[in-house]
């Protein structure tokens, strides 16, 4: 339950930050020249929440990401952020994946960041080369980092739900 909340407050906090200081997420399609600030500003921003209540709510970083990505994803299926349903499946296996690979004692901050910035460009640089069908080349990507993350051991208290 400490998760859940964690989760949810992360993503509210966060998404509430990036709508009242950078004007929300512009789609990718659009090109905007702040997309690329965006794209960086972002992750410091959302994996600093979601540590941030992980931390404060006791709650473990993997069930905290796997909640941010069901909130994220939400959001992309009601229209507040680009996305559909394969957008809400993206967004939960990456999150998911980038919190257990980022448990405690496993990746530091700064690896979560810098991990979710790459993901980031990656998507943007596919979307440009590659138009909607970046969508399928991102949710294999999203598998594999999901994937990955529960072939490494992790402490059975604080790893996935």
């Amino acid at each position: 339950m400490a998760a859940a909340i964690a989760g949810i407050l992360a993503a509210l906090l966060s998404s509430l930050i990036e709508v009242m200081v950078m004007g929300g997420m512009p789609p990718v399609s659009r090109q905007d020249p702040m997309l690329f600030l965006i794209l960086a500003v972002a992750p410091v921003l959302e994996e600093s929440c979601k540590r941030g209540f992980a931390w404060l709510m006791a709650a473990p970083w993997g069930q905290v990401g796997l909640y941010f990505g069901i909130m994220e994803g939400l959001g992309k299926l009601i229209g507040l952020e680009e996305g559909s349903g394969l957008g809400f499946i993206i967004s939960v296996m990456f999150h998911w994946g980038l919190g257990r690979h980022a448990q405690l004692g496993r990746w530091p901050l700064l690896v979560s960041i810098g991990a979710h910035v790459g993901y980031n460009s990656a998507a943007v640089g596919f979307y440009l080369l590659l138009g909607d069908v970046s969508s399928m080349l991102m949710l294999v990507v999203s598998a594999l980092i999901l994937w990955a993350s529960f072939q490494r051991p992790v402490d059975v208290a604080g790893s996935h739900p």
